[in-house]
């Protein structure tokens, strides 16, 4: 069955995501971890492709489109203890 152009694109982002994060993990790259955020269907793709050692390294995963959120606002969307993750202060 042919693929409309809008899920082939959303498909196609979420394993360019999946293959960035399989290769910093491969490549030995020194990552405690990753958050991930994004809406439930391009989440499931993006876990869909991660490899064994890199979905280990998943710390949490936020189901939310942040992609209209300005930058500075970003950081109050994730459960910082969660993380470890330290503001800038």
């Amino acid at each position: 069955p042919e693929t409309a152009p809008r899920t082939a694109a959303k498909e196609g982002f979420a394993r360019n995501v999946a293959d960035r994060i399989n290769a910093m993990v491969a490549h030995g790259d020194k990552v405690a971890g990753f958050v991930i955020a994004a809406p439930a269907p391009v989440m499931h793709d993006i876990r869909a492709h991660l490899s064994k050692p890199a979905e280990a390294k998943v710390i949490k995963t936020l189901i939310k489109d942040l992609t209209n959120i300005p930058a500075h606002e970003l950081h109050g969307h994730f459960d910082i203890p969660a993380t470890g993750w330290v503001l800038p202060g």
